[in-house]
């Protein structure tokens, strides 16, 4: 144990994670406040492990969570340890997402907050140096979740099991009824082959309420929406030879898919747009895993950006999903 602790220590000191300890030990101390000796003790009989989507920290968006999910789920399998999901905030997954191949539900008064019994764990996932990252990632996992209790709930965004996203993913879920007709309902209206496109503008637009970069003038405004656009119709140019029938565009920003929605060759899905872990709204939620999985089915994945739009992870946990080409368009 001491040794691995010193492997830990020193890859922590190389990477100047000082801040990331810190925030690690206040989400631990935020998690231990829900667990007392006083709570029902767990009735399981053997181990289970169950990811955490309870909205007792900010989980992020719905890729952030998904490779959260099938990261724990990866780990899990390949222990040999029961694998449970508790998604509930600020929706019941199963609205949209059923169990597949693997049972993940479980029933609530099932997770015990005793403390002697359950333990939280949290493990956050940072982007840069994505190698060391992700052997960081499987160590803290291989450490937190070997503890020996009888639940261990895991609080999680980490990606280490990009590499068989796609397996893992549809092992665990596939389409409720809901999402499925309307992926399909939408397919059919697409009609051929198809590329998705992401534009991700955070605040630049001034349109989505989200942090990051600060707002544009109206004329910054129009010259963003202007190259955007043009982009759109470079992309159709490029990928025409091979069959192309619609450009499938998704985007945070209403304004945006206004101003882009006249095009004939531009496809996209109805709904109202926002980001899942900021409202509970029907009509986000299904537009969020509508476009999720109308990116998954396109036959080329792009997301488009530049030095002041945000590096979505959105469009490329998409593309995982069946295994699609993915492209990163950055212009000026």
């Amino acid at each position: 144990m001491m040794e691995f602790l010193k492997r830990i220590l020193k890859f922590v000191l190389r990477e100047n994670y000082y801040s990331r300890m810190q925030l690690f030990f206040f989400i631990q101390r935020h998690l231990a406040k829900y667990y007392n000796k006083k709570n029902e003790r767990a009735v399981n009989e053997y181990q289970i492990i169950i990811s955490m989507i309870d909205g007792r920290i900010d989980h992020g968006g719905l890729a952030d969570r998904l490779r959260g999910i099938v990261s724990s789920y990866a780990w899990c399998k390949e222990n040999n340890i029961i694998f449970k999901l508790n998604f509930n905030f600020p929706f019941t997954l199963q609205r949209y997402l059923l169990p597949n191949q693997i049972d993940w539900s479980i029933d609530e008064s099932l997770i015990s907050y005793n403390s002697i019994d359950s333990l939280p764990v949290f493990i956050d996932s940072r982007r840069q140096d994505r190698k060391n990252e992700v052997s960081l990632q499987k160590k803290l996992a291989d450490y937190y979740l070997n503890k020996k209790y009888k639940q261990i709930h895991v609080y999680t965004n980490m990606y280490f099991a990009d590499s068989s996203f796609s397996l893992l993913f549809n092992e665990l879920f596939k389409p409720s009824i809901l999402l499925e007709k309307n992926v399909e309902y939408h397919l059919k209206r697409i009609g051929g082959k198809y590329a998705s496109v992401s534009f991700r503008f955070m605040k630049l637009l001034g349109d989505f309420d989200d942090s990051g970069k600060d707002t544009l003038d109206s004329i910054g405004r129009k010259k963003l929406i202007l190259k955007c656009r043009e982009i759109i119709y470079d992309l159709y140019e490029k990928h025409s030879s091979s069959g192309l029938s619609k450009i499938f565009v998704t985007s945070d920003s209403q304004t945006f898919i206004d101003e882009i929605c006249n095009i004939d060759f531009v496809y996209v899905a109805p709904g109202t747009i926002g980001h899942i872990d900021k409202i509970a709204d029907e009509d986000v939620n299904l537009k969020t895993f509508l476009d999720f999985y109308l990116i998954a089915n396109a036959d080329w994945v792009i997301m488009a950006r530049n030095k002041r739009m945000y590096k979505s992870g959105f469009a490329y946990r998409a593309s995982l999903v069946y295994n699609k080409p993915f492209e990163e368009y950055i212009f000026s």
